[in-house]
């Protein structure tokens, strides 16, 4: 079984059936926790964002570091944590790529 036929067959439990008794609270918690555990095991590709947080970019702009506080870098699809290094540490350095899961929310991530 894939993942995704699992997280199909999780939903559709959770679709109400007149002759089924109606599921309780917890059992919908756990679904809906089942359900989402599950979608961050299928890899996603990283989307691109700022390097820095906001804040910092404000400094780093005032401070007249304009190519820092520019940089971009691969961020987690599903919490936009930062994944890896910046694109400019990527080019003084010659790194590739960054983490193969999310360190915040453990969404698996796909570099291809």
């Amino acid at each position: 079984m894939t993942p995704k036929d699992a997280i199909e067959r999780l939903e559709r439990l959770q679709e109400p059936k007149p002759w089924e008794p109606q599921i309780d609270s917890e059992m919908w918690q756990a679904l809906e926790m089942g359900i989402e555990a599950i979608k961050k095991q299928i890899p996603q590709k990283p989307v691109m964002g700022y390097a820095f947080p906001e804040k910092l970019r404000t400094v780093m702009l005032f401070h007249g570091d304009k190519e820092k506080a520019g940089a971009k870098t691969e961020c987690c699809p599903a919490c936009g944590r930062t994944l890896g290094v910046s694109q400019f540490v990527k080019q003084q350095t010659g790194m590739r790529f960054g983490d193969l899961f999310c360190k915040r929310c453990g969404q698996a991530i796909d570099w291809s």
